[in-house]
Parts: structure tokens; sequence; C-alpha cells
């Protein structure tokens, strides 16, 4: 269950099939599934390599649109998406036979899920139960054992069982999309976007603390200055005042402060956004980037006034 060896299992043969929901099994390793476009449950018994149909195509007036399927005790129970059939069915897990309706609702069912206290599961290893597998994140069972695996973002080490960023990752904001996104040089593959909530303005500057994995990045539409694990957690908004179109943001990796150019003015603050000034407030129009040199105390932005040029501070 890592994702690995991907294959089909079963291999519909019209295209216009469509599988809704399924239904599996576990002890005598057999799938069920309906099928929204046909009205049909079929089921594919894994041992024995035999695909069969428990009700036939468009044969049983409940089974119409059917979206959710569930396997309890003898019986399969599904939901349908028919405005005139807004109840739970169920019908003989065998044969298909004596469908009848078990709860009528004012509203469309959708999905459906069954529970049954007696159920016993064999896992395939227990490894993950006991501290997490020695997974620093993920720990995912496959058939040949435990498996850790890393958020987005985050690379596996070589022991196989922590998490680290990649030593090379470009990082570029989105602002027609409102994403951060990530991707390794020489691998477009590898492209991904930080799995961030609420991001619906237009981030526009990025800077990357290497010491603690966050990312931070302004929003010029809602004048924000946020922040971020690399994998997506512990998100915040840091700077949400007296903020106007902060085009230019980087990271203090030594001493530990966040810098960020605005309309007119040049700021810090601790990189949780307190003890927050400003450093430079006459002298600046439309300042647009700003990169530090924190092995020389120097650093460099620009300005995008009527006399452009770039600017240096000891």
């Amino acid at each position: 269950m890592d994702g690995a060896n991907r294959r089909i299992a079963i291999q519909l043969a019209c295209s216009n099939d469509y599988p809704t929901a399924l239904a599996l099994d576990v002890t005598r390793n057999w799938l069920y599934w309906v099928d929204y476009y046909y009205n049909k449950l079929e089921v594919y018994e894994f041992p024995s390599n035999t695909r069969r149909e428990i009700i036939a195509a468009h044969s049983e007036p409940f089974l119409s649109y059917p979206n959710g399927l569930a396997l309890l005790g003898n019986h399969l129970f599904w939901t349908s998406d028919d405005w005139n059939l807004k109840a739970i069915y169920r019908a003989d897990r065998k044969t298909g036979e004596h469908a009848e309706a078990v709860l009528t609702t004012q509203n469309r069912v959708i999905a459906l899920y069954a529970f049954e206290n007696d159920t016993t599961v064999t896992p395939v290893t227990d490894q993950c139960n006991n501290n997490n597998g020695g997974c620093s994140q993920l720990c995912l069972l496959t058939p040949f054992g435990r498996k850790c695996k890393c958020s987005d973002g985050l690379s596996l080490r070589d022991d196989g069982i922590s998490c680290h960023a990649p030593p090379q990752f470009l990082l570029f904001a989105d602002a027609t999309n409102s994403k951060i996104m990530k991707v390794t040089p020489h691998d477009s593959q590898s492209l991904t976007y930080l799995p961030l909530s609420g991001m619906y303005g237009q981030p526009v500057a990025l800077a990357y603390d290497i010491v603690e994995d966050r990312v931070y990045w302004t929003d010029v539409s809602r004048g924000y200055i946020s922040r971020s694990f690399l994998n997506g957690s512990s998100q915040e908004v840091i700077i949400k005042r007296k903020v106007n179109r902060p085009y230019g943001l980087a990271v203090d990796v030594i001493g530990r402060n966040l810098y960020w150019v605005d309309t007119n003015k040049l700021e810090v603050s601790k990189l949780d956004g307190s003890y927050r000034t400003a450093l430079i407030t006459t002298g600046l129009d439309q300042p647009r980037d700003i990169v530090l040199d924190g092995n020389k105390g120097m650093m460099y932005w620009t300005n995008l006034d009527t006399n452009p040029k770039l600017s240096k501070l000891k």
C-alpha cells in the first residue's frame, strides 16, 4: 500500500463502463463494484480469476445510477444518484435477488461504508504498530513488510526511515493558480505543489530557511507574509498589518531574521514576525527584490523608480 507495483487488476472491456464504487470481501478475496452507466453489479473472484455479474445491466429498478457500495454479512448495500430513489438498498450478495430499500431518506445518499465489530484483520506485518515502524513520518504496509515514506516536498534518506529536504530543489510562486511549486533540477517529473490550505491570493516573493526547513512567502493581493514547513504543516500568517506590496523577501539564516521590501520601505522582524521594525523608509521607490549575504553582513535590493538601480547596505 505504498503505491509501488501498480498494475491493472481487472480490465473493463467497454469504454462506456463507469465503475463508481467498490467493496472488498477480504476473507474470500473477492472485489465487488457497481457500474453507474450500465446499472449493474459485478464481482471478481481473485482466487479463481472469475468475473461474473450479480445484477445484470438494467435488470434491477433499484440499481439506478449507483454511487456507493458496501458489503455487510450476506448482503450488498448501495446508494443511488437517481432523484426518484432517495434510499439505501440491499440485495443478496450471491444472487442479487430480494432487492429492497432498508432506509428511505429525504435527500440523495452518495457515499456508503459498512462496519462490523467482529471483523478480524490479520495484517501482512505488524511493524507499523510498534513505534510507527521506526519511520519518521509515514509507515505503509506492503506485501513484503513495512515501508517508510515522506510527505510531499521531502525525500527519504538512505537509512530508509528518516526524511529530509532534497539537497537541491527549486521553489517558485504560481500567482495565477495561488500555489507554491517545488521541483528538483533536471527532473521535471518531481514537480509538486506545497500542500497549503487557504491559498487563494497571489504568492509572489519566496524565501527558504534551511535551518528549520521552512518556506516563507508574500501575498501581494492580501498584504500578508506567511510561512510553513516544506511539507505544508504549521502554516501561519506572521505579518498582516501595514503591508502593501511586499515583492521581495529574504531569510537571514544566521541572525534568524526575516527581511522584506514594500512599496517604499525595507523592514525586518524575527522569523515569527515579532519585533518588527522598518530599517529604511526614505529614498526607496518601488523596491522589487532583496538578497542577503550573511557571511559579510551585506544586503542588496532593487529600485524600480524613475532612476532604476541596485543598492546595498552594510
